[in-house]
Parts: C-alpha cells; sequence; structure tokens
C-alpha cells in the first residue's frame, strides 16, 4: 500500500481545515438563534457551501497539477453535510440548541399580547415601516432580513377586519424585559403621529370598539356640530 508523502498529507489536513471550519461555525449559529423559523436559513447556507467546494473541485479535478486536492475537496462534498447533522444532533442531545428550550409563544387574535396597536386610517405602508423598523425590528448580522428587537418575542399583523377598519399589530414582549425598556417602546409607540390607539395586556379580539369620542372619523368630510337642542319645527 503507498503511503502518502507530505505534501499530500499537507493538502489533506488544509482541506479539512478550509472545509470543516465553516460547518463549525454553522453549528454555532444554529445553535444560537433567536428563534427555530430561521433555523432553515442555516441549512441552506450549509449547502451553499457544499455547492461552493463542488465547484472548487471540478475545477481543481481538470488541472493535472491540482487534481489530487481536487479529489480530497470532493471527498469533502460528502463529509460537509454529514458533519454538519451529526454537529446538530449533537447539539440537540446536549441542550445546545439554545431555541429549542425557548418557551412557545402563541400567536393569533385570540392570544393574549402585551402591546396591541392601531394604526390611524390613511397612514401608507413607507409610513408604518418606519415606525416598526425603528421600534421593533433590527437587521440581522448576516443581512438576511430583519430579526425582533431584544425583549419582543412574538408579533402579529392585524388587518382591518380584525381592528375595527384599522391596520396594526400585537407583540409579545419578554417577561424578563425591564420595566423602563417596556415603558420606553410603549411610550414610543404611543406618541407617534400614525398610532391612533395602544392597548396593553389585552387579547385583539376582546377589544370594544372605540369610544364615540375617539372613532375614526371620514376626515374628508366638513364638520357638522350637531344641535343640543333643536327649536320645534315652523307651523
Amino acid at each position: 500500500m503507498a503511503r502518502l508523502d507530505s505534501r499530500k498529507m499537507a493538502t489533506i489536513c488544509a482541506v479539512l481545515i478550509v472545509t470543516l471550519t465553516p460547518v463549525g461555525l454553522l453549528v454555532h449559529n444554529y445553535n444560537n438563534l433567536p428563534a427555530g423559523y430561521i433555523a432553515p436559513y442555516v441549512v441552506l447556507d450549509m449547502w451553499l457551501l457544499v455547492l461552493l467546494v463542488t465547484i472548487l473541485a471540478a475545477i481543481l479535478v481538470a488541472i493535472p497539477r491540482t487534481r489530487f486536492a481536487g479529489f480530497v475537496f470532493a471527498a469533502a462534498i460528502v463529509l460537509i453535510p454529514f458533519s454538519f447533522f451529526c454537529g446538530v444532533k449533537l447539539s440537540l442531545a446536549t441542550g445546545l440548541t439554545h431555541w429549542r428550550n425557548a418557551p412557545k409563544v402563541q400567536i393569533g387574535p385570540d392570544a393574549v399580547y402585551n402591546v396591541v396597536v392601531y394604526y390611524k386610517l390613511g397612514v401608507t405602508r413607507s409610513q408604518i415601516d418606519q415606525l416598526e423598523n425603528a421600534q421593533l425590528f433590527q437587521q440581522r448580522k448576516d443581512n438576511r432580513g430583519k430579526d425582533l428587537k431584544p425583549g419582543i418575542r412574538g408579533y402579529f399583523g392585524l388587518g382591518p377586519s380584525q381592528a375595527y377598519g384599522h391596520t396594526g399589530f400585537a407583540l409579545k414582549l419578554d417577561p424578563a424585559m425591564e420595566r423602563e425598556r417596556r415603558e420606553s417602546l410603549i411610550s414610543a409607540l404611543s406618541e407617534s403621529a400614525v398610532v391612533f390607539k395602544v392597548h396593553t395586556d389585552i387579547v385583539p379580539m376582546k377589544i370594544a370598539y372605540p369610544e364615540p369620542r375617539t372613532r375614526p372619523r371620514n376626515t374628508d368630510l366638513p364638520d357638522r356640530a350637531e344641535p343640543t337642542n333643536p327649536s320645534p319645527p315652523p307651523r
């Protein structure tokens, strides 16, 4: 049996380091996700890594001087997903996947929310995005969309049929969220120029219709004062 020379051994070690280091980082990211719904994106990243290694292996195999390295990278095509899923399974078995241990968040219009917000009638999508991006969301570190800010555990959008003709949203807050941060968030939402009403600790479906003095009016129509003591019609 032919023995590998030092150059080929160095090539094998280098390929293992280059391919397995990203796998370790992917498993770490998988374990520390803020929520489980993001987990498929990490799995997708792993398959993208496999695709890149496959392309690199094909190129190296086609070149005589780098053919051995190409074969080693080709072997890594199988090693990458095997190592990743083994790491995920081991993490689940040992409790290292933090989001799996997080309490489940019930969502829907019949669930209790800490904050329920109604927007004013006529607000634009741009105004809504501006408020929510400033108060509720933050950019993900990998620049793949946005996550809820720390302390906000759940977001549920409300349509006109669920908010008396308004649009809005409901929030689940982390019980461990500091009181000052909670009050600051509610205050910022209440003072926003695009917010009609803010409710706290309530089920959206059980919110009563706004009182007559606070009901949204059609601002396109002129105001008409109702007579408080109308005079009798002329005879």
